[in-house]
């Protein structure tokens, strides 16, 4: 799958053996759906309406999809009565997917479902907004070199 063209669903799992939060990567557009949870599959669906409002977006984080049910469907994973922890578990342990540690500040990103979030700059004492597109970009560039040196998303790399 050296040339995946779809988009990565990404969300922070629990921290790794050495502390470090881990990101995974699902790659939502060949994720066989049939097979899936009903928790897993809504997610997915979820994360499929979020991304038909930008196509050209290649990440898509969870926390986002969480934001945009809640302030534009005004609806909670509980109201659609999705288990989304659950949910996001089984896509972890049972579908291709890509996993690496993260540092805590851009698992905290990642996880984000608040309309903006920022960063205090203890130096200044001044904050600023935090932009999430760099993030993005970071995780596909891991992506596309760990799929360029061989890698398929079915394999896990930890940093």
């Amino acid at each position: 799958m050296h040339a995946y063209t779809g988009y990565w669903l990404v969300y922070v799992n629990d921290a790794s053996d050495h502390g470090d939060p881990v990101i995974t990567c699902v790659p939502a557009e060949v994720t066989e759906r049939s097979k899936l949870t009903k928790d897993a599959r809504t997610v997915l669906v979820a994360a499929d309406a979020f991304r038909d409002l930008d196509p050209g977006q290649q990440v898509v984080f969870f926390g986002e999809v969480t934001r945009w049910l809640v302030r534009e469907k005004k609806l909670t994973w509980a109201e659609l009565n999705v288990d989304w922890a659950a949910g996001l578990a089984y896509l972890g342990h049972n579908v291709p997917n890509y996993m690496c540690d993260c540092d805590p500040k851009t698992a905290r990103i990642i996880a984000n479902a608040a309309d903006r979030l920022m960063w205090l700059d203890p130096a200044t004492g001044r904050t600023h907004p935090v932009e999430v597109e760099g993030i993005k970009q970071m995780i596909l560039d891991e992506l596309a070199e760990a799929l360029a040196a061989g890698a398929t998303v079915s394999q896990v790399r930890r940093r």
